[in-house]
């Protein structure tokens, strides 16, 4: 526990993170396989499918009802999708909980302690969706209305020029209102498991602790960004090229089904690997900023004074009668 109670800087922090991540690969990339795998069999499908249908001389009523046995197998693998995202979210936070205080986890133990938050959890996940989007597409909105506007005035060198600077501008606004607003509500499920706070407590909770610290979050999801897209190009996108020089090189057009399929089995491999990264990093944060602005250290050490060494940090609180 040699960083876990005292405040860290950017650079402990993230030293911290790889540390853990490097100690405990499987509890957490087996923790981060659910979203992945779902998607996976999406994709899967799709190639499945499509390949089927193109197989077969059915007519329109075949394609028909091909699009409506994915239109179904979509809309239950999506359902999936998000149980497993809020699973995995609330389940990374306690694995990170106990690790990061010098405790053991296992991956049931971990899915089987959230339980009780998991309908907390996925709202949480809900709301965070629709809050990004609110701000994306009402950044979208502003950039697209700005530059028709200008667009509207005349055509012209100058005007096209001013279109250009104006959509990059508000297009990099909106980007940075994206990333402000991800590290605004980003200790909310930590919260929400840790403390054992409701949905709309967790989203007040975490626009407080991360006062003063959002660069420092910003920070984290790039790097996790470009941690995704280096081991997506390693797993994913190289195999993939490869596999089409190959299929044209021999003109044979049923090899697209085996490079599609490993195509995005790499790209399940980068996304398990390449989760708990941003994962423990926030979690992290979420202590660390704790430590500085409640003195978690010193009520960790005083609910600890004269419990047994080895005793493990208490399971989530029981879920509140309501969400607010």
């Amino acid at each position: 526990m040699d960083l876990a109670l005292q405040p860290m800087s950017t650079s402990q922090l993230l030293d911290r993170t790889f540390s853990i991540y490097r100690k405990n690969f499987f509890l957490f990339a087996g923790i981060a396989v659910l979203p992945p795998a779902c998607l996976l069999l999406a994709e899967l499908l799709i190639v499945v499918l499509g390949f089927t249908a193109m197989g077969k001389a059915g007519g329109p009523m075949a394609a028909a009802m091909a699009g409506v046995a994915m239109a179904g197998a979509f809309f239950v693998l999506g359902i999936l999708w998000m149980a497993g995202t809020a699973l995995t979210s609330g389940a990374s936070v306690f694995g990170v909980w106990r690790v990061h205080l010098g405790f053991t986890a296992t991956i049931r133990e971990c899915f089987a302690l959230i339980k009780g938050s998991f309908w907390r959890i996925l709202g949480i996940e809900l709301l965070m969706g629709i809050a990004t989007l609110i701000v994306a597409g009402l950044g979208i909105a502003v950039t697209a209305g700005a530059v028709l506007g200008l667009g509207a005035t005349g055509a012209s060198t100058g005007t096209a020029v001013a279109q250009v600077l104006v959509g990059i501008l508000l297009g990099g606004a909106t980007v940075v209102a994206i990333f402000f607003t991800y590290a605004k509500l980003s200790l909310t499920i930590a919260s929400c498991v840790v403390e054992g706070q409701g949905v709309f407590d967790s989203f007040r909770r975490s626009i407080s602790l991360t006062e003063g610290t959002v660069f420092r979050i910003v920070l984290v999801a790039l790097l996790a960004a470009v941690f995704t897209l280096v081991l997506s190009v390693v797993f994913s996108v190289i195999p993939y090229l490869l596999g089409i020089v190959l299929v044209v090189a021999k003109g044979k057009q049923s090899m697209l089904f085996p490079m599609m399929a490993v195509k995005y089995c790499g790209d399940f491999i980068a996304s398990v690997l390449a989760y708990p990264i941003a994962t423990i990093a926030v979690s992290l944060i979420y202590f660390d900023q704790r430590v500085r602005k409640e003195a978690f250290d010193l009520q960790f050490m005083m609910e600890t004074m004269g419990q047994p060494a080895a005793a493990p940090p208490p399971p989530p609180p029981a879920a509140e009668p309501n969400i607010g």
